[in-house]
C-alpha cells in the first residue's frame, strides 16, 4: 500500500518537477533561502529528481524539512513517506505519523493516504483498521480521482471490517473528509 502512495506521489512530483523547471534553479534557490516555502519545496522536488542537478535524496530532505516547518502540506506528506521508508533518512515511523498527520490534518490527500497507510500496516503502532478506512476514505474524496488506489485500499478494507465497524468507520471518514478539507 505504501508503495503505491510512493509512486502516486513520485508521478505528482515528476509533473511539478517539469512545471517548476522554467523558474531556473538560482531563481529558486534565493527565494528558497529568503524563506519561501514553496520554492524550498521546488528546490527540493528538483534535488529529489536530479532535474538539472545531481540527484540528492538528503538535500531534498533537509529542504522539504524547512519547508514542513512552515506548515507547507505536500512537504510534511513527502516527509512521511521518507521517514516511512528510509528514503535518505533514517526511517522512523514515529517521525513519519508526525509529519503525515499534520499534512492530513491540513487536507493533504498525500498526507491522508500516508496516515490510512500505517494505521492499516500498523507501522509504529497498533493495526487500526477503522482509522485506516476512514483515512483511505478522505484521501480518496479529497484526491478528487475517479478509481483512486485510495478508494480501492479502503474498499479492500472495508471487507476486513465487521458491519458495525464500517459504520464506524464511514462515519469518522465524514468527520475526517468535513474537517480535514485542503487549505
Amino acid at each position: 500500500m505504501k508503495l503505491k502512495v510512493a509512486l502516486s506521489a513520485f508521478v505528482l512530483t515528476l509533473f511539478q518537477s517539469l512545471a517548476i523547471a522554467g523558474e531556473g534553479i538560482e531563481t529558486l534557490q534565493a527565494k528558497a533561502e529568503q524563506g519561501d516555502s514553496e520554492a524550498q519545496f521546488n528546490l527540493g522536488m528538483i534535488y529529489n529528481l536530479g532535474s538539472g542537478v545531481s540527484r540528492d535524496g538528503k538535500k531534498a530532505a533537509r529542504l522539504w524539512l524547512i519547508a514542513a516547518q512552515q506548515g507547507h502540506a505536500t512537504a510534511q506528506a513527502y516527509l512521511g513517506t521518507r521517514y516511512e521508508n528510509g528514503f535518505g533518512v533514517p526511517q522512523n515511523y514515529a517521525i513519519a505519523f508526525k509529519w503525515y498527520r499534520l499534512a492530513a490534518e491540513q487536507g493533504n490527500w498525500i498526507g491522508q493516504a500516508g496516515l490510512a497507510g500505517m494505521f492499516a500496516e500498523g507501522h509504529g503502532m497498533p493495526k487500526n483498521l477503522i482509522e485506516a478506512y476512514a483515512w483511505y476514505s478522505a484521501a480518496d474524496a479529497n484526491k478528487g480521482e475517479a478509481e483512486s488506489s485510495e478508494a480501492k485500499h479502503r474498499d479492500l478494507l472495508a471487507q476486513k471490517l465487521s458491519p458495525a465497524q464500517l459504520a464506524e468507520g464511514q462515519k469518522l471518514a465524514v468527520e475526517y473528509f468535513e474537517k480535514y478539507q485542503p487549505k
